[in-house]
């Protein structure tokens, strides 16, 4: 079954037809300001909220006007690096290894 994520895309699903719902661990999403060329889930967003938490920064990302999501990335760069350019309004390109996610019964 091919599941249509709205203005998205598609991917596989459930063999029964119905509401599903796709999970993905907030670490497991990578930002980068170019498209990836190794993995189908890349979609374009933009950050409308930058949180840092010490150890991590916490991202809110608007793919569409009704679809958002959270990102979680380790920060490792030097002292008083940012961990991303800009805090919030930039552009960047949203991707997940395949077996990074899991569609579920919604």
């Amino acid at each position: 079954m091919q599941i249509r994520l709205f203005e998205l895309g598609s991917c596989q699903g459930p063999k029964k037809p119905g509401q599903v719902a796709l999970f993905t661990r907030p670490e497991r999403i990578l930002l980068t300001d170019t498209a990836p060329g190794d993995t189908p889930n890349v979609f374009v967003g933009e950050v409308y909220e930058s949180i840092y938490v010490g150890t991590d920064t916490r991202y809110a990302i608007r793919l569409t006007p009704t679809i958002s999501l959270r990102v979680r990335r380790q920060n490792i760069g030097p002292v008083g690096m940012p961990a991303m350019a800009g805090p919030t309004g930039v552009k960047v390109w949203v991707s997940w290894r395949p077996d990074s996610g899991r569609v579920l019964p919604h």
